[in-house]
Parts: structure tokens; C-alpha cells; sequence
């Protein structure tokens, strides 16, 4: 696994599609701007990979390696401006969203 350090704003799609619909409802004050959508908690690559082999109930050693060089170590969104037009924030946590997407898989 490259780039296990590496953090990321990992969203569920419901909570992506939930935002865009606000947004859409919303056309009359939202119209024009330029809105962030993710999750603003950071969850390392490796704690992602881990979460989904627990879910798949796997046990696998993890061959990890570092990112390639110019790889971003983090992102993830400042969300203040949704919130305050529309009164989104993404309700669906890393876990959970794994599990339900899982499930859905099979």
C-alpha cells in the first residue's frame, strides 16, 4: 500500500448526493458560488484499508510503502461555507459508510 501515512477526507455518497441536493434546493442563495463537499475529519490511507478488511472480516498483512514523490500527505475540505448556506455536514462515518457499501456490493 502506498501512501498508508497519507490522510484524506473520505465522504459516503448519500452524504455527497444530500449536499448537492441542498445546494439545488437552495438555487436562489447558491446559485454562482463555489462550494466544498467532503468530510472535514482526515483518516489516514491505512486506517481506510484497515476498516475494510475488518468489514470483509480478512486478516492480511499490509505491504506498506511510502507515497510516490509529490504526493499531497493531506487533504481535506473546509466545509464552513456549505454549512452556513445550506446547514450541511456529512453524517455518515468512516465506518459505517464502509460497512453500508460493503453491503451493497453483495
Amino acid at each position: 500500500m502506498y501512501g498508508h501515512a497519507n490522510t484524506r477526507s473520505w465522504l459516503y455518497v448519500d452524504d455527497c448526493v444530500k449536499a448537492l441536493m441542498l445546494l439545488l434546493e437552495n438555487s436562489a442563495t447558491t446559485s454562482g458560488e463555489i462550494f466544498n463537499i467532503g468530510h472535514p475529519k482526515e483518516i489516514a490511507v491505512i486506517d481506510v484499508a484497515k476498516c475494510i478488511l475488518k468489514h470483509m472480516k480478512k486478516d492480511v498483512d499490509l505491504e506498506l510503502h511510502d507515497a510516490p514523490i509529490g504526493s499531497v500527505t493531506r487533504r481535506t475540505p473546509d466545509i464552513d461555507k456549505i454549512t452556513k448556506f445550506v446547514g450541511w455536514t456529512p453524517q455518515t462515518n468512516l465506518d459505517e459508510g464502509i460497512k453500508n457499501t460493503l453491503e451493497a456490493m453483495t
